[in-house]
């Protein structure tokens, strides 16, 4: 509560990973998340992997590999903790969108996974108030246990996914339909209507346009018609 109080509510203490976050977008914006499929890149991403992994289980497992240490209570370690884990998370996000995730990227991509994809913001704004109410409303003395906690940990998170389906259709949902209508022309939304184009010239290239196998013919045309419906 003292970290919390002192050093977590400032906003400039937790902004690395949000800036992380910033850059990320802008570079896979930048290069429209194509990277060239040539050996170099192969061993770079590799290498990505093996860097942005370690920083990851740096940030998680540090603090409990060293307890004597005491490494939550400096402010050196609190700073960069969170940023460790930040490029760790990027690093995932940005091999499985420019085709290097393997395994984690199909799992990711797993279709079961939308509903919740959808919800994970408006929970993440939640789950704070959610705990807050349960810890300020208990009455009594809240013992450790390996099974309170885990119990606590699926309850916290089915009424937070439950909130935020409700705060996502209050809020979300009605901003997300409202732009759009003001901003229809968006990249995103250019890029689905000239890909649906570029397929419909490639099937005409290909002559698979359905055809009317009985055209009509013209009274004083014998011969019958040719076109996109006589083929």
């Amino acid at each position: 509560m003292w970290y919390r109080i002192t050093t977590y509510r400032y906003a400039f203490t937790r902004i690395a990973p949000y800036l992380i976050g910033i850059l990320l977008g802008y570079l896979l914006f930048r290069t429209n998340r194509k990277v060239p499929n040539t050996p170099k890149t192969r061993k770079l991403m590799l290498f990505g992997w093996i860097i942005c992994t370690a920083c990851a289980l740096v940030a998680l497992v540090a603090p409990f590999g060293a307890p004597e240490a005491n490494l939550h209570g400096h402010p050196a370690w609190r700073m960069f903790d969170r940023t460790l884990y930040a490029v760790g998370v990027a690093w995932v996000v940005y091999a499985c969108c420019v085709g290097y995730g393997g395994i984690i990227s199909e799992f990711l991509s797993w279709s079961g996974w939308m509903p919740l994809s959808r919800l994970s913001y408006t929970a993440y704004l939640i789950h704070i108030m959610i705990i807050e109410v349960y810890y300020m409303s208990y009455k009594g003395v809240l013992l450790y246990s390996a099974i309170n906690w885990w119990l606590m940990f699926v309850s916290f998170s089915f009424m937070s996914f439950v909130c935020g389906f409700a705060a996502s259709m209050m809020a979300e949902v009605p901003f997300l339909e409202l732009e759009k209508f003001v901003l229809p022309k968006r990249r995103g939304r250019e890029a689905k209507s000239e890909t649906k184009a570029e397929q419909d010239q490639d099937n005409i290239a290909l002559g698979t346009v359905e055809c009317d196998p009985d055209p009509q013919q013209s009274p004083n045309d014998s011969k019958g018609t040719t076109g996109p419906n006589g083929c």
